[in-house]
């Protein structure tokens, strides 16, 4: 996969880091031609994936922030995002013994980070969360 575009940044836990964060990935999308639907999807998602972070007490009780990185294509992008240091992502892990944010199956955010992402992927040992969108084929640059 040639990446023509890939950043890393830390994301303070901020309303104004978290909206340029998705500009940023908007323009890169942008940049790429990648469609108005599939730019709207991916900035859906991943404010509701930082959203879903941002809910940890972790992490929104110290100024521990996010780690971000994206890298696209032409054909697709990734993302991944974590907390900065060690630490679990949202609600996208796979145990089902324990209630905790960190380690429901499923709450209505992953459900609807799922249905606008081609993949979302969750390692619970690094605490990381994968979104990857293909570019809808089907439809035209605008």
């Amino acid at each position: 996969m040639s990446i023509p575009f890939e950043f890393t940044t830390e994301l303070p836990c901020d309303a104004i880091s978290i909206r340029a964060i998705q500009s940023r990935i908007a323009g890169v999308l942008n940049d790429l031609g990648f469609p108005a639907s599939d730019k709207i999807e991916v900035r859906l998602a991943v404010a509701a994936a930082i959203d879903e972070a941002v809910g940890i007490d972790e992490v929104r009780k110290s100024d521990r922030g996010l780690m971000l990185n994206c890298s696209a294509n032409p054909d697709v992008v990734r993302i991944e995002i974590k907390i900065a240091g060690n630490g679990a992502v949202g609600s996208h892990a796979s145990s089902s013994d324990s209630n905790t944010k960190t380690n429901r199956k499923s709450t209505n955010g992953d459900t609807f980070v799922r249905a606008l992402m081609s993949v979302v992927s969750y390692d619970p040992r690094s605490g990381q969360v994968i979104l990857k969108k293909n570019r809808h084929l089907n439809h035209s640059k605008r």
